[in-house]
């Protein structure tokens, strides 16, 4: 029987699979062939029902060409499925496909080289033609086939015997051909044919602890195809396996055996793909199949019962599974039931940031009191030795506190919102103005929340706008820092304003409404001077009412608990033309202050008076009301449309 003796079996499996453009291709260019067929040789283990033929083209395109190989009828071609055009480096120069015993060729443009294809058909039955002829365009090949398959079993038998009588050895780089010890070696027979059969049930049966797979490399590379260390989830998978056959195992099988595995869900492959495992000779031994269910199935040739110590390798292309894989960060890519090869992988984010974010907001809407701000660092999961983040804090803030989450990121490097776990505290320290130093090296996401207090000092008396910024620096070893900034910007309501409410014509009393302390500041010693600007003016006895006021999360008013005198406040209307309130304690709500004023002079003309206010700081405002004359009132009264009457009502003096 031949012996292979650690005979290398590769091939290079790329999925990447290019659809082609219908360009109709010329066949001369200034009278040297684009299209050519070089080469067309049957492989030595094949039978004549199942011939097998490696073709190589020669090709040189500008743009996509099209082509098609003719055959003889020498040779009935298998059908097959769209597979690829491959140079000697593996590179996939286009495809072909078999169909009516013709091999169809697409052809990418670019290319200027031999490219290489299989095969596979019968001979007819009743076929006598032993050579085959392979034609593409002007070019062609003719392969012998073996004289044996012409003649009967019986000839073929005494044929080998006698070839078996003369011992001869041939040598190769890989395969050494020895002498047959005996006819049932030489020829074996058809009647002991099995069904083919999983030849891990083989390494069970012999209770083998050594796997069929002996190893698994994983490298990555880009779309542009530049080798990455750190994959993204667009990045592609290089996969490469080693594999030996243990020679127990192999003494048992035939050809038709397989042996299959599955690949992880979190790795799939876009095509199926089927290519032949060849020694450095062209012998033959099997197929690999790659299944978009992530099935790979390696089918052995009958070449598997001529050899021994057969090892080998294979490698082909996949991709991440996106929807079976949480987020970055790091997995463990194993085929099931092999997790002694499994290796382990970072996947990165798409984040090309400067590794630091950050936002803030105010711990309400209306009148805030804090300013919470998060800043993430590490979204891009490098690896970060002596980490710091350093917080400069605006004006007109306090930092109170920090708290340090670990958190999760998406394939963008965004922040999964709820992720956030928090830190172990041994794992870093924080110093008095809120700096963080990160005591281990990091590799994973987090997200700094600091509190920071709002002086009063730095809420507006007047209301209105205010604006704070901030700006946070990642330190790391060995990388340049890493700056960002954030504002936030927010309303406050007025220390005090004044209104003028409803009016009484009749009795000639205003209401007014005095707001205070609208922007919800912490004010001791608060007060308020309301000052009458008319001498007749006065203060309707017991219509000062002050109430405690909130503000809804539209910053609308919320009126609340009336305040009580002598408990929270107290009144001095002493001076006849106003009233002072003196606040007891800290104030640190909004406060409305209404009541009436009466006029007790007399008005004959459209009189306006006003109401100046103003708070223990000096702030202040004014309003102004206008009272009615009421001493001669005309009126329309009754209207008689049958008498065409009007009635009038004259009212007299209505001022008092």
């Amino acid at each position: 029987m031949k012996k292979f003796v650690h005979g290398l079996l590769t091939i290079v499996l790329l999925l990447q699979f290019v659809m082609p453009q219908i360009v109709i291709a010329e066949t001369l260019i200034n009278g040297e062939e684009l299209l050519s067929l070089k080469s067309a040789t049957l492989d030595s283990a094949s039978k004549k029902e199942r011939a097998i033929v490696s073709l190589k083209v020669g090709a040189k395109t500008d743009d996509e060409q099209k082509a098609v190989i003719q055959v003889s009828s020498g040779l009935t071609l298998t059908p097959s499925s769209t597979k690829e055009l491959v140079d000697a480096a593996g590179d996939v120069k286009g495809t072909y496909q078999i169909t009516d015993n013709t091999v169809q060729l697409t052809i990418n443009g670019g290319v200027n080289e031999e490219l290489s294809l299989v095969a596979e058909g019968q001979v007819p039955e009743a076929s006598s033609e032993q050579q085959v002829q392979f034609s593409l365009e002007n070019t062609s090949q003719v392969v012998s086939l073996p004289e044996q398959w012409f003649v009967t079993e019986d000839t073929s038998l005494e044929s080998t015997t006698k070839e078996s009588s003369d011992p001869t050895e041939t040598t190769s780089s890989s395969i050494t051909e020895t002498i047959p010890s005996s006819e049932n070696e030489a020829v074996k027979d058809v009647s002991t044919r099995r069904d083919p059969v999983n030849i891990q049930d083989f390494y069970d049966e012999l209770g083998l602890t050594e796997d069929f797979l002996t190893n698994m490399k994983l490298t990555y590379t880009d779309q542009d195809g530049n080798s990455v260390e750190k994959p993204t989830i667009d990045d592609l998978i290089n996969f490469h396996f080693d594999f030996k056959l243990d020679e127990a195992v192999r003494e048992k099988m035939q050809a038709g055996d397989y042996y299959e595995f599955d690949l992880p869900d979190s790795v799939k492959v876009t095509q199926n793909q089927t290519y032949p495992l060849n020694d450095a000779e062209g012998n033959h031994y099997a197929d690999v199949t790659i299944g978009t269910d992530g099935k790979i199935t390696i089918v052995f040739t009958d070449e598997i019962e001529h050899a021994s110590d057969i090892e080998g390798n294979f490698h082909f292309t996949g991709e991440f599974d996106k929807d079976n894989i949480g987020g970055p960060g790091e997995i463990v890519i194993v085929p099931p039931g092999h997790e002694d090869i499994g290796e382990t992988v970072t996947i990165k984010p798409n984040y090309t940031g400067d590794n630091i974010d950050k936002n803030g907001h105010f711990d309400k809407e209306h009148n805030p009191d804090k300013i919470i701000w998060n800043v993430d660092v590490n979204k891009a999961l490098d690896t970060l030795e002596n980490a710091t983040v350093k917080e400069n804090f605006p004006a007109g803030t306090t930092y109170e506190s920090v708290k340090v989450y670990q958190v999760k990121v998406d394939f963008e490097g965004n922040v999964v919102e709820g992720s956030e776990t928090l830190a172990d505290p041994s794992t870093y320290t924080v110093d008095a103005d809120g700096t963080v130093h990160f005591n281990e090296t990091i590799d994973g996401a987090y997200r700094l929340e600091y509190t920071t207090k709002i002086n009063e000092d730095a809420k507006p008396n007047e209301g209105g706008l205010a604006s704070f910024q901030n700006q946070a620096i990642l330190s790391s070893k060995g990388i340049k820092d890493a700056t960002a900034e954030a504002t936030v910007s927010t309303s406050y309501g007025e220390k005090i304003d004044k209104a003028r409410g409803d009016y009484d014509s009749d009795n000639q009393t205003i209401n007014w409404k005095i707001h205070y302390n609208y922007g919800e500041k912490d004010i001791n010693n608060g007060s308020i001077i309301d000052t009458f600007q008319d001498e007749h003016m006065y203060l309707v006895d017991g219509t000062i009412k002050l109430y405690e006021v909130s503000f809804d999360q539209n910053g609308r008013p919320v009126r609340g608990r009336q305040l009580v005198e002598g408990q929270d406040y107290t009144l001095d209307t002493s001076s006849g033309h106003g009233f002072e309130i003196h606040f007891i304690g800290t104030v640190d709500t909004a406060v409305d202050v209404l009541y009436q004023t009466g006029y007790d002079g007399i008005v004959d003309d459209n009189t306006t008076i006003t109401n100046a206010v103003k708070t223990e700081t000096g702030e202040d405002d004014t309003s102004s009301g206008i009272l009615n004359p009421q001493n001669v009132i005309k009126k329309l009264g009754q209207v008689d449309y049958t008498n065409h009457t009007v009635g009038w009502n004259v009212d007299v003096n209505l001022n008092h």
